[in-house]
């Protein structure tokens, strides 16, 4: 995945063990969240 700081210009890829997220754009209640990216985290 890619994530992009705040007040930053460029991007950083990140691995993403989680599989597959699903598209929600359209939902009233998405079922899918992602929470912070801290570094060193694991999850």
């Amino acid at each position: 995945m890619l994530v992009a700081p705040p007040d930053e210009t460029r991007s950083a890829r990140l691995d993403w063990p989680g599989g597959a997220v699903l598209r929600q754009d359209g939902a009233t209640h998405p079922g899918t969240y992602i929470g912070p990216v801290s570094p060193g985290a694991e999850g």
